[in-house]
């Protein structure tokens, strides 16, 4: 996995979630995402499922909700509170049953 970054050793491949400034530029690119510059001409639907829980490491909660109010007719939020980061693990028939209600609503 960390030659598909181009990372050296084990150090590299922690900064590349801590730090991600401090590892080659082409395993930053694969972790760095600018959502309000990606995002700006969005015209295509989009599903975006926000696992939140109490002690995670990577809260996007407050993002996700302003790319919903920024694109409200193309962003479809759904949170699924007290879940970890696999969310089609913890909640399988949620997960298919959100799935399939945005696909069915995006082939309108």
């Amino acid at each position: 996995m960390m030659s598909i970054f181009h990372l050296e050793n084990s150090q590299q491949f922690l900064n590349l979630t801590l730090r991600p400034t401090k590892v080659p530029l082409f395993a930053e690119s694969m972790m760095m995402m600018e959502p309000k510059i990606i995002f700006r001409n969005l015209d295509v639907p989009v599903l975006i499922l926000d696992p939140v829980s109490k002690h995670d490491p990577m809260p996007f909660e407050k993002e996700n909700q302003a790319l919903k109010k920024q694109h409200p007719d193309y962003i479809e939020y759904i949170a699924y509170q007290d879940t970890e980061h696999n969310i089609h693990y913890a909640h399988p028939k949620r997960f298919t049953s959100d799935m399939i209600s945005f696909l069915k609503k995006s082939l309108k």
